[in-house]
């Protein structure tokens, strides 16, 4: 299977975020960006719902394949990202999520109350 993006396809996507903040990400990436900053927009992507590689190549404009190889997995064994279904990595509702960080008023309230 081949992908090609289709000319502005992130911004059909786009009308479906209903987040001008991440409609702004997008529009900031341009056509070639650099890995920090693409993957700085995965994190922001996957912050509040789980999002499928497909879904995720077809907003950034990159096969979904290369994407996952390139960006996903490295995120992924660095602990920025989760799966869905960690048990089985081609499950074909495979999804990913952004972890909370430590600082995260999520990963707090989750952490329950610290001593001082």
């Amino acid at each position: 299977m081949t992908f090609t993006p289709i000319e502005g396809s992130w911004q059909r996507i786009e009308g479906g975020l209903q987040d001008p903040e991440l409609a702004q990400v997008l529009a900031a990436l341009g056509t070639r960006p650099r890995k920090e900053k693409l993957r700085q927009a995965i994190l922001q992507l996957c912050a509040d719902q789980w999002r499928a590689v497909a879904w995720l190549g077809a907003l950034l404009q990159f096969e979904p394949r290369n994407l996952s190889d390139r960006h996903l997995t490295p995120m992924l064994k660095a602990g920025l990202l989760e799966r869905r279904f960690p048990d089985i990595p081609s499950h074909p509702e495979q999804a990913y999520r952004s972890m909370p960080s430590p600082a995260s008023p999520a990963m707090k309230a989750a952490m329950g109350p610290q001593p001082d």
